[in-house]
């Protein structure tokens, strides 16, 4: 949790400086990313999502002008997309995600940086609740399968004919 608080103070902070700072080749980059994701997702490619999943929001931090803001979302981003990776929450949701980096890209055309970190808050807040309902998940297949079925009594057993 302590690494899902951190990257969100870091990320809105950096898209709203990314915001004012844009020139239209960053524009350009980040679609750019969002294209090769929507065409990794059409190939079922999850590695490749994840990894231009990184690429988007790394390069956010990068525009930032910032280095600590570049250092620390490289750095957290790696942890959560080896979790996303790892506990396969891409999935079928990945389409929402597209949709919340095309907000963030719209609000950073505008040069609106309170929109991109509205944007971007909104992002990293469905992030969390699609890594925490995964959790959930993966803890109640593992409870399911962890059950011992109940004992049967012998009167329970077929008969068998000699």
């Amino acid at each position: 949790m302590d690494t899902l608080e951190a990257r969100r103070l870091l990320e809105i902070a950096s898209v709203e400086r990314a915001t004012l700072r844009a020139a239209k080749e960053d524009i350009d980059r980040i679609e750019h990313f969002i294209w090769d994701e929507e065409e990794a997702m059409r190939l079922h490619d999850n590695v490749l999502v994840s990894s231009l999943d990184r690429m988007f929001h790394n390069y956010l931090g990068q525009i930032s002008g910032n280095r600590v803001y570049c250092d620390f979302i490289s750095q957290v981003g790696y942890k959560i997309s080896l979790f996303l990776a790892l506990s396969n929450t891409l999935g079928e949701v990945i389409n929402e995600a597209l949709k919340e980096h095309r907000d963030i890209l719209y609000a950073i055309k505008l040069r609106m940086p309170e929109r991109a970190g509205t944007a971007m808050k909104l992002h990293l807040d469905n992030v969390e609740k699609r890594i925490l309902e995964s959790i959930r998940c993966e803890e109640e297949r593992s409870n399911d399968s962890n059950e011992i079925p109940a004992r049967r009594s012998r009167r329970n057993f077929p008969k068998v004919k000699a």
